[in-house]
């Protein structure tokens, strides 16, 4: 529901952002609602907070885009730790053809298997060692089964970024991936941003401080959240721990 609301406000002030400069709206973490993906969720909750909700507000911004404007979208994973790209990698080191790993090791234990060389490796791990300073990677595509059913045009790509201070994940959609023009525009704008940011981008900086809540903000939703359970007549009670969690003592 945040993730939702969140876009909601980015598509807002994309759309309020001067027209006449190219924009980029960017946002922090994956654009990939991998929590959906349980199935805990019935349907109508994935229809209603993904499809009527957060794909919609992609499409809003996607549809700022016209002949004499471009808008960009991206998300910004600091520190990733995914390994989509080394695990296409574990191809090499299969001596198996065609490559099956359910029939061929699935018993073996971790460890055993001919690919597992490449196990503890991260995609940031190898970019390390390739990027220089500044340089983006080739494009990747998302494999994820919540991308095939339900994001269509907007099916996550990414890429991955050297800034001054680390390795970045950025993930776009696909309109924003097969235009050359907005992917070249979220690589030079985020680069600026880190720039700005010292290795970070300034406006998710900026974003987080804002979003801070207050001990005095916790102990008032606490509250309401007590009185609620009260008036339905739910024993609103707690642990001792949490309760001294709650409790000031000096």
């Amino acid at each position: 529901k945040r993730s939702v609301e969140e876009t909601r406000h980015l598509s807002e002030m994309a759309d309020a952002a001067s027209p006449n400069l190219p924009t980029l709206a960017l946002a922090d973490g994956t654009l990939i609602l991998w929590s959906l993906l349980s199935k805990e969720f019935p349907e109508y909750v994935v229809e209603d907070l993904l499809v009527n909700g957060y794909l919609k507000y992609l499409g809003k911004i996607q549809n700022l885009n016209t002949k004499d404007r471009q808008v960009a979208l991206a998300s910004y994973i600091s520190y990733p730790g995914s390994t989509d790209v080394v695990n296409t990698l574990r191809l090499l080191y299969c001596p198996y053809e065609p490559a099956d790993c359910t029939s061929r090791c699935d018993q073996l234990p971790n460890g055993k298997r001919p690919c597992d060389i490449l196990s503890g490796v991260t995609d940031s791990m190898l970019f390390e060692h390739i990027l220089k300073p500044g340089e983006r990677s080739a494009l990747f595509a998302s494999s994820s089964s919540i991308l095939e059913k339900y994001y269509g045009e907007h099916r996550v790509y990414f890429y991955y970024l050297k800034t001054s201070e680390e390795i970045a994940r950025v993930e776009l959609p696909g309109w924003t991936a097969r235009s050359g023009e907005l992917l070249s525009l979220s690589h030079s704008l985020i680069l600026e941003q880190c720039r700005l940011g010292h290795g970070y981008p300034v406006s998710l900086s900026e974003a987080h401080e804002q979003a801070v809540v207050s001990g005095q903000d916790r102990r008032i939703f606490n509250q309401l959240v007590e009185e609620m359970l009260t008036e339905s007549k739910i024993n609103p009670s707690s642990s001792a721990k949490s309760l001294s969690k709650k409790t000031r003592w000096v």
